[in-house]
């Protein structure tokens, strides 16, 4: 059996074929694709030209993450969708964020 996609699963949980709490246990399960299309961010140079800011544990290798690593991930990524733009609209974008 496939993956329900996710806009197929949204449309059943407004339509009432399903609930909420059906939805989440199916997408923990993996029973839901996850989304797709470009989530990468971008900002802006001094030299007006688009940058992909990174973040990485250099060395992890296959370590395992700790609870502490996750949660600096967690706020990065929250500092770099404040601060940055996704690829998509830097297309249309004139300006920087």
């Amino acid at each position: 059996m496939g993956k329900l996609s996710r806009k197929k699963a949204t449309e059943m949980v407004e339509s009432g074929t399903i609930s909420q709490d059906n939805f989440d246990k199916m997408e923990a399960a993996g029973q839901i694709a996850k989304e797709r299309g470009n989530t990468e961010r971008v900002i802006k140079t001094g030299s007006n030209t688009w940058v992909t800011p990174m973040f990485y544990f250099k060395g992890l290798n296959n370590s395992k993450r700790t609870k502490e690593m996750l949660e600096l991930r967690k706020k990065v990524n929250q500092l770099i969708i404040d601060f940055t733009i996704t690829k998509s609209e830097s297309v249309t974008s004139k300006g920087s964020k």
